[in-house]
Parts: structure tokens; sequence; C-alpha cells
């Protein structure tokens, strides 16, 4: 009896979910789980999160996490130890209330290395397809070949087969590394050089000193004074992703917006007369948002440049912001270390987490996969699994919020860091010291491949300009272009 009100428990659950699945876009669910053999470093985390990008780039279902499911299978004491359920055992993929489990293996077989994916009916527990791939052993061709393999499982378009692919570097699972060559430096500020912005084939230059320069790097890095008020004291810029607007923040407060495509005279946006510590905008292109000096937050809306809300984050001083890549939620960092999740709805704080990092620096976030870094300038990175829902789910029986796990603590002894900067396809990570040094750091081992400690002025800003090339700005007003090799 006990056995058959379980399994109708267990339906009832089942049903749930699947109206909560098929209320968002009517999509399926599907859940997700991956293993490796015969690697040494640990790099299950960033596959695992290579996957279910590509699974949720292919826009066919809505994916299950890692974290969602372990903590499932722990409270009803079951395991992932097999592929397809058996007569007297219950698929943890129908328990939670997933239509479909895409199980995947990636082996290293004495320098032999394959990808092997099952996409998995968790009703008749039968291989709906399978797809095996024999590639070149290197960490680059598992993370280039997963989209494809997964276009190919869930018989996907062009939204999966058109994920960015991480270059073929120097990047391996053995003690191989790059180096990295200073290529040219410009000295075109007059002060400090306070952010670098990149878009297509051109980036800005913004100097402290009232200053912005437009480059254009495939064009020799030629260059344009397109701005200069020498009254105004420039900080914090952003740029919308379709290049159109360009934010840069003052000293006082003030908010300057210009059209990148006629320039002239900036819109002056103003909430206070705090000091704004940090600038991002939506995923969207539709929201500004801005921290200041007394913790709170004000949101801007780009197109009609108007002031639509402010809202208390910290007590203390916000320097950095981050939008979760659903674009419901906030992710802000303080300079005593606190992080926390705002969601915009319900103006509250859905987690906040003391990361114990005093003096923090900076917070950035990969957009392709689900890590987070916080980093204070005595060099401390602390690299976090984050959920990219910003919303609470209920899976199984039990409502589950979103929240963020710490994976690894990296310490960087070269020197202070002032600027830290993501590859575009987020399989490196290039840090900026005071002491005018660059680092390279793998951010899939998180081991240091290469670095340039020739002395030179602080860095304080540093932008990617495409896979190999970045460019770092520094105390002094110079520029240098970089090439990875």
């Amino acid at each position: 009896m006990n056995y058959i009100y379980k399994r109708i428990g267990l339906l009832f659950l089942v049903f749930i979910q699947l109206c909560l699945g098929l209320s968002e876009n009517n999509k399926q669910v599907v859940m997700v789980s991956i293993s490796t053999e015969g690697f040494e470093n640990d790099i299950l985390a960033p596959i695992e999160a290579r996957v279910i990008y590509a699974v949720r780039e292919s826009n066919r279902y809505n994916v299950i996490e890692r974290s969602e499911l372990d903590l499932i299978l722990k409270e009803h004491k079951l395991s992932l130890s097999g592929l397809v359920k058996n007569s007297s055992t219950i698929n943890p993929g129908e328990l939670i209330g997933a239509q479909f489990s895409i199980f995947g293996k990636v082996n290293n077989l004495d320098g032999f290395y394959t990808l092997d994916f099952k996409l998995i009916n968790n009703s008749s527990g039968s291989i709906e397809k399978a797809v095996n791939l024999q590639i070149p052993p290197s960490i680059t061709s598992i993370f280039n070949h997963i989209p494809s393999a997964i276009a190919a499982l869930v018989d996907a378009s062009s939204p999966t087969a058109e994920i960015r692919e991480i270059p073929v570097r120097a990047i391996r699972l053995g003690a191989n590394t790059l180096s990295i060559s200073p290529l040219s430096t410009f000295q075109v500020h007059r002060g400090p050089v306070t952010a670098i912005i990149s878009n297509d084939q051109i980036f800005y230059s913004v100097g402290e000193k009232g200053e912005i320069y437009e480059w254009e790097f495939l064009n020799n890095y030629s260059h344009r004074s397109i701005f200069e008020y020498p009254y105004w004291n420039f900080v914090h810029s952003s740029l919308t992703e379709s290049g159109k607007y360009l934010f840069v923040t003052g000293a006082d407060g003030v908010i300057y917006l210009w059209d990148t495509s006629r320039w002239g005279n900036p819109f002056q946006l103003k909430a206070s007369s705090h000091r704004i510590t940090a600038i991002t905008i939506s995923n969207d292109d539709t929201k500004l948002y801005t921290s200041n000096m007394k913790g709170q937050l004000d949101v801007w809306d780009i197109e009609t440049q108007q002031h639509l809300s402010t809202a208390p984050l910290f007590s203390a001083r916000v320097i950095s912001l981050s939008v979760n890549s659903d674009d419901k939620a906030l992710i802000s960092f303080d300079n005593v270390g606190n992080l926390d999740l705002y969601h915009f709805d319900s103006e509250a704080k859905i987690f906040s987490e003391n990361t114990r990092q005093s003096g923090g620096l900076d917070l950035i976030s990969a957009h392709e996969g689900n890590s987070l870094v916080s980093v204070n300038r005595t060099g401390e990175l602390l690299v976090w699994d984050r959920s990219p829902y910003s919303e609470t789910r209920f899976i199984g029986n039990q409502w589950l919020k979103p929240g963020i796990a710490l994976r690894k603590t990296v310490t960087i002894q070269e020197g202070e860091v002032s600027a830290i900067s993501y590859s575009p396809t987020e399989d490196i990570l290039v840090i900026g010291l005071v002491n005018g040094g660059i680092l390279v750091v793998d951010a899939i081992d998180w081991r240091i491949l290469a670095k340039n400690i020739q002395k030179r002025a602080p860095v304080t800003a540093l932008e990617f300009l495409n896979d190999h090339q970045f460019v770092t700005g520094h105390r002094d007003g110079s520029l240098v272009s970089w090439l990875l090799n």
C-alpha cells in the first residue's frame, strides 16, 4: 500500500512539473548529467556548463541544473548510477518531472578523446538518440565539439550550431602555457585611462580628464578624439550591446550619454549627488543600472533616458554590478565582500553571500557558462557556480531558490590586482596588476598560463578586442596592445 501511495505522490509531482514546464514557452523539461573519465584535472564543471549552455541555446528544452538535481536525489536517497531505469527502480528524471534526460560522458583513453551523449525518454526508458564523436585530444576540441554534438542529439537547427567556438590556443591538460607580448604603446590621454570598451571592429578609451577616443584596431590602431572637456572627470563606462549608446559616469553623480552615431554634447542624467560606483546595462539593452556610494541602486530607461526607480542594495559602497543571464535580477558586490542577488519585480534580495573578501575590487560573470568570479585587490579570486535562474522553482517536492556555490579559491601572488577581464569565449581570464604586470589565467583549471611582469604604470583598464588580442589602459594615460600566442 505504501508503495502505491509513493507512486501516486510521485506521479502528482511529475504532473506539477509538467505543467510548469509547459507554461514556459511550451518547452519540455530535460535533466542533464555529465561525467568525465581519464582526466587528471577537474574539468567536469566547465564541461557540464558548456553542455547546459548548448542545450538551452537549442531552444528546445528547459534545463534542470545539477545543483537542483543533486538536492532532489539527496533528499530521496537516489543516485545516477545507470542510464535507464529497470523494473524495480524509479528513474530520477521522472521523479523531478523531466520528460527527458541527457547523459554524457567525456573520455580520455590514453590520449584518445571521445564524446558520448544519449537522449533518454524518462517515461519509457528508451534511448531516443545517441551521438558518439571521436575528437582531437585537446580541451578546446572538447568545448568546440559539444555544441554540434548537442545539436545532433536534440535535432536543433541554427541557434546551437552558431555558438561561438573557443579558439584553438595552447591550452591543454598538461603544463603547456601561452605567451603574451606587447605589440604597441600609445600615449594619447593626459591622465589615467578609466575604461576601455570594445564593440565589433572598434573600441573606445575613456580618460579621467574628460577624454574619449575611438580606435580602429583592425586599421593599425588608428584613432581620433571624439570628445574632450577637461573640467569633467570620467570614472565608469558602459556600452550597449548594439553599440548605439555609450554611458560614462562623472565624479559628481552625473551620467553622460552619447549616441555613437552623432556624438556631440552628451545627455546628462542625474538621480542624486552621490558618486556613482558601478554601472551596467541589461542584456536586452533597455535598462541602465547604476549604484552609488550610499549603496543605492538606480534604474533608468535607456530609450527615454527616464529615471525609473531607486532601491537600497547595501549599507556599504557597491563596487560592481552584473545582470543575471535571464535579465530578471542583478548580482551586486560591495567593498566589504557581500554578494547579493536583487530581483527586479519583487524588489527584494533573493540571496546574500558573504565572500569575506575585504577590499573588494570587481565581480565578473561568464555569459556562456554559469561561472562568477569575485576578486579583491590582494589577489584573492573566488570562483562561484551560480544559478542562471533568478526565481524560485518548484522541483520534485520542494521549492528551490537560486544561489551560488563556491567552486575554487585562487590566490594571485604576483602583485596587487587592479583590473580583470574574461576573453570573449571565456576560456581564459586576463588580470592587470598595480605594478603594471599582466597575468593570463586558464578559466578551466585556474592555473597561470602566462605572465608579463615588466615594470610599467599601474593597469587601470583592460578589455579584449577578440579572442587573441586585448588592450590595457594605464595610470599614466598610455594604452598597450597585447597579443596571445
